[in-house]
């Protein structure tokens, strides 16, 4: 289950990397524990732990998909937030809903 959590966090946030150099993002689903996710734009990986795996973001459709790290999962924003404390919706392409929060944004 917290694999899959943790793919549906990366494809939650992927948006926030094209606007920063790293963004950590932690994403809450109902019932389920939270998942805290690092994007890095300029090799276009995601660490949570000390796993690591790669993402894509479509700034258009404000989708996030994440590669085996995170069960190929993705995740589409409500918004597209890029500071540190935002937060905004997400759905993931399994249907559940929750919210992902920006923790950390670094230039």
């Amino acid at each position: 289950m917290k694999k899959f959590i943790m793919a549906t966090a990366v494809a939650t946030f992927m948006s926030a990397p094209a606007f920063a150099a790293s963004m950590t993002i932690e994403f809450a689903t109902e019932g389920e524990d939270k998942v805290t996710l690092t994007l890095n734009k300029e090799d276009g990986s995601v660490t949570a732990g000390d796993k690591t795996g790669s993402y894509t973001w479509d700034e258009a459709s404000k989708t996030l998909c994440g590669d085996e790290l995170v069960d190929n999962a993705c995740v589409t924003f409500d918004e597209i937030v890029k500071t540190a404390g935002s937060s905004t919706g997400y759905t993931r392409n399994d249907g559940a809903k929750g919210t992902a929060t920006i923790v950390n944004v670094t230039e």
